[in-house]
């Protein structure tokens, strides 16, 4: 519930739940979450709740006091019978428990540097590692303790004169020197504050400085006011009837800045992040104080009756009530012009301008029956333009109005501008505005913008071939700024379309009703909050309740140092415009607990849920309370959806019944305005039931092979005798297939043996006797190898080369120096080859091929074994095949083709027994386009040695 009062705004929690409720303390801690503590017991606000803390079992009584945090974050509080507690995971448990003897009726805490806790009833102690330690004692005064910015902890006692002094864990008891008095102190201490290095003493009688002896007399005393300090340049004043009370520093002096909630009964004040302040009352919740800045004003008006407001310079606040008239507003509220009938929706104020409507604001215009009447009627105005001291624009619901101070302006003038009467405007417009430079009106119709030039040429200004529907027109920095209907803001230079700023760059919506621009800040209007846009940077800052600033904003108006507001649902706003909040808020996610099915798991357990585990609960907490009533949080599960799935904060739980088996991620994050906070993720993984998993597929499989198996059994012996024929007709089909490779085989060892023979005998006739003799020799040596060769399908490669070379110098002892031959290997030689295929390849390129042809002969073999593969290039130098094919036409030689089919079964053969793919091919090789011997790549199978 929003408060009306000339105080800053405001909003209370916690009314219903507390309404029968003493509160005594607040603490904020690290994780936004707000503790109350009460006679009631301890109370949790977050998420929009407030719900109570179990107490212990052993807790005494009901009362708790004095809730503090040390460095860590970590929180205690404690009663009035000494048992000091902890809290932790949204749970209290009994810490220490003082002796009775240490105890009065007062009980206060605090930290020092070390973390300890100090305790201060009949005297001050220290409680560190479950002891207590004392300070300071006597029996029948108790003490108050005040930390200090500069982490200087200050007690002091109700009838001593002397100060404990508490610093990086040293303790002094002292008396204090009154330097204008030349003596020390005699009267008692009640509490002291550090503003700006001075010890200020607070008492009932005023404020005196222990450090100048300086007696604040200006500031009024308010007996039994309680002190709380939480910066150096200020603190506050509490007291249980009266209210509470800002004191800051004013040079080495101190002032009292302000006086809020008079009509509350404050019983306790915490500072929390960003300076928000929270008021603890008896029966009446908490008082939430985000931004002091922002203020109410109390007009004791109906807000939603307000039509328009205008401001002066100097903040002469001027606004239209519907159906009552036009109140000013400074410091208090007067009716200037009663309006019984709602005439008064829009009122203006301009500067240097005289309307001549009320004598003692000048500068205020609103519309009246009788204003302007022999000329022309000025009804239902829109907006107001003025382009010098004699020239004023208007844009009314009959359309474009000129005029001057007494009369209708034909826009002719020293400045050379001719605008006519400007008929062609006879439209319902919005709004207008005047480029000083290029001299052209803008005019925003119910339906377009419009520009004028000075000839009065009328073009219609478009985006994105679309009309624009503007709401509000500005001159600004030589360009036209627009808020648009539909666009966000568009600006424009010379009838040119320059820039835009858009939900793209922060905008909440793209409706933006109204803008004004001051010390390069936008300030805009649109369909849902109020934002501004700094034109340095471009970013965009939503203004709402973090900032104190609640409900939906129906009008604006800026004076030269403050920003006015109307809103909807609370009652005249002011924020100074040098103490706007404009930095980024700190928005911190967290996720506080993931249950599953109920049960609370680590990150650790979700790694493998089974299928059964698919009922999700998410508990997420915005560490920033203030901002927690208008931020919304968005989620999803990656895997599971792609589209963001959206949730109030308050709710603080996201929930999914029943998630299907796979891998997931959980998305989160929390937006406030146009800001965002970091996502927050969780991956976890649902397994399969079992009847998907594999080892289950297993046991079927198992199970289904077993049956077919005895199935099988019982098939096989019916069907064995059957199966045993098949294998018979098979293995006859294989020796079958050897017995033709070993007939191959035969039938190319005479044809080579035949040759060889011939060789020998044209080598007798010759009567080459030494080289008949080593030919018979190398030829027995191949007749041997050949026979041994031609038993088995594969030899090894190296014995295949050998076998090759033993048949090339053969030939070269036939043929003499005019032959060479070369043959290579290239890959991996531990392998088998075919045995005898090669051979009958070179023979033909040397009997086909080199045998006629004159000068040097040469034929090279290279074998390549790569990639799985083998293969065999024989070239030669030969005549080629078309020359040598005449020549075995003429003498009748059918040798090549007996071979070459012997050699094409083989092949085959081989090549089915082994599934790799074998064969040749015979090129032709070309020079010049001459015949230059013959190429032959042969692709045959192989076995690895080992």
């Amino acid at each position: 519930m929003w408060a009306i009062g000339q105080t800053p705004s405001f909003y209370t929690i916690g009314e219903i739940e507390l309404s029968n409720t003493d509160i005594y303390s607040i603490l904020e801690t690290n994780e936004g979450q707000l503790l109350i503590a009460t006679d009631n017991g301890l109370y949790i606000y977050e998420n929009g709740k407030t719900t109570s803390i179990p107490s212990p079992i052993a807790q005494k009584g009901q009362s708790l006091f004095n809730l503090i945090k040390n460095k860590s974050g970590e929180v205690f509080c404690c009663n009035l019978t000494g048992q000091i507690f902890q809290y932790e995971n949204n749970k209290l448990s009994l810490f220490f428990e003082v002796p009775k003897e240490h105890l009065s009726s007062i009980t206060i805490m605090s930290f020092d540097n070390n973390g300890d806790i100090l305790f201060a009833s009949k005297g001050f102690y220290k409680i560190a590692n479950h002891t207590i330690k004392k300070l300071f004692e006597n029996s029948t005064e108790y003490s108050l303790i005040n930390v200090l910015p500069n982490d200087i902890i200050i007690g002091s006692t109700e009838h001593q004169d002397s100060l404990l002094h508490i610093e990086n864990g040293q303790v002094q008891f002292e008396k204090i020197y009154d330097a204008q008095k030349d003596n020390y102190l005699s009267f008692p201490f009640y509490q002291v504050v550090g503003i700006k290095g001075q010890l200020i003493r607070c008492f009932e009688g005023g404020f005196y400085s222990l450090n100048t002896g300086k007696d604040f007399q200006s500031i009024s005393k308010v007996t039994g006011e309680k002190y709380h300090q939480f910066n150096t340049h200020e603190f506050w004043g509490r007291h249980p009837t009266k209210g509470v009370r800002l004191f800051q520093a004013q040079g080495d002096s101190i002032r009292l800045s302000g006086t809020y909630f008079q009509d509350k009964f404050i019983s306790a004040i915490e500072q929390g992040k960003n300076g928000t302040m929270y008021f603890g009352t008896f029966g009446h919740g908490i008082i939430i104080l985000p931004n002091r800045n922002i203020l109410n004003h109390n007009l004791k008006i109906n807000t939603k009756q307000i039509n328009s407001i205008a401001v002066s310079e100097d903040n002469d606040v001027f606004i239209s009530e519907n159906g009552v008239g036009i109140r000013h507003y400074q410091s208090k509220t007067t009716l200037i012009e009663n309006d019984s009938l709602g005439n008064y929706k829009r009122i203006f104020y301009t500067p240097k301008t005289d309307y001549e409507i009320s004598t003692q604001f000048p500068s205020l215009f609103f519309t009246k029956d009788i204003l302007y009447h022999d000329v022309f009627s000025l009804q239902s105005v829109k907006d107001i333009h003025r382009i010098n001291d004699s020239v004023l624009l208007f844009a009314t619901s009959s359309g474009l109005k000129g005029r001057g101070m007494h009369h209708v302006v034909d826009f002719v003038s020293k400045d050379g501008l001719d605008y006519k009467d400007l008929k062609f405007f006879g439209t319902r417009c919005r709004s207008v505005t005047f480029d000083s430079i290029h001299k052209d009106i803008y005019v925003a119709t119910s339906s377009s913008l419009m520009m004028v030039n000075n000839e009065g040429d009328v073009q219609e200004l478009t985006h994105q071939n679309q009309s624009i529907q503007c709401n509000d027109l500005i001159y600004h920095n030589n360009s036209i700024w627009c808020a648009t209907q539909n666009f966000g803001i568009l600006v424009f230079e010379k009838g040119q379309f320059t820039s835009q700023i858009s939900t793209k760059d922060g905008l909440l919506s793209n409706i933006v009703r109204k803008i004004q621009i001051n010390h390069n800040l936008i300030y805009l209007m649109s369909s849902t909050k109020f934002q501004i846009v700094d034109l340095s940077s471009f970013k965009v800052r939503t203004i709402g309740i973090g900032e104190g600033l609640a409900g939906y904003v129906t009008d604006f108006a800026i004076s030269k140092d403050q920003l006015w507001l109307v809103t909807d649902n609370a009652n005249l706003i002011s924020i100074k415009v040098d103490s706007l909040p404009l930095n980024v808020p700190e928005l911190v996610l967290t996720l506080d607990a993931i249950l599953v099915n109920d049960s609370n798991y680590t990150s650790y357990d979700l790694a493998s849920l089974s299928y059964l585990e698919n009922q999700f609960e998410f508990n997420f907490h915005l560490n920033n309370l203030v901002y927690q009533q208008e931020s919304q949080v968005f989620y999803r599960i990656v895997g599971f959806e792609e589209e963001w799935n959206r949730a109030e904060v308050f709710n603080g739980i996201i929930t999914y019944n029943s998630l299907p088996p796979g891998k997931y991620q959980f998305e989160c994050y929390v937006q406030y305005g146009n800001h965002q906070s970091n996502i927050l993720t969780k991956a976890f993984t649902i397994n399969n039931p079992y009847w998907q998993t594999w080892w289950f597929y297993a046991l079927l499989a198992i199970a289904f092979s077993s049956t077919i198996i005895i199935i099988a059994i019982y098939r096989i012996k019916r069907l064995k005798k059957n199966n045993q024929e098949k294998m018979e007709k098979q293995i006859l089909e294989t020796n079958l297939l050897d017995l033709e490779l070993k007939a191959l085989r035969s039938q190319m060892n005479p044809h080579f043996i035949f040759n060889s023979l011939n060789a020998i005998q044209d080598l007798v006739l010759q009567q080459k006797t030494d080289v008949c003799y080593d030919y018979i020799v190398l030829f027995a040596n191949l007749v041997r190898n050949a026979l041994n060769y031609s038993n088995v399908d594969f030899i090894p490669v190296d014995k295949e080369i050998e076998f090759l070379y033993v048949y090339l110098k053969l030939e070269k002892l036939r043929f003499g120096d005019e032959f060479n031959y070369e043959i290579n290997f290239e890959g991996d030689q531990e392998i088998e080859v075919p045995s005898l295929v090669i051979q009958p390849f070179i023979e033909n390129a040397i009997l086909h091929g080199l045998l006629h042809k004159e000068g040097p002969k040469y034929v090279k073999i290279d074998f390549i074994h790569s990639n799985n593969e083998l293969q065999c290039i024989i070239t030669d130098n030969g005549i080629g095949r078309n020359e040598s094919k005449e020549i075995q036409d003429r003498q009748g030689d059918k040798h090549e083709s007996f071979a070459m089919d012997a050699i094409k079964k083989r092949l085959s053969i081989l090549s089915e027994k082994s599934a790799i793919p074998s064969g040749f091919e015979i090129i032709d090789l070309i020079d010049e386009e001459k015949p230059a011997g013959t190429k032959v790549e042969i692709k045959l199978p192989f076995k690895s040695m080992f």
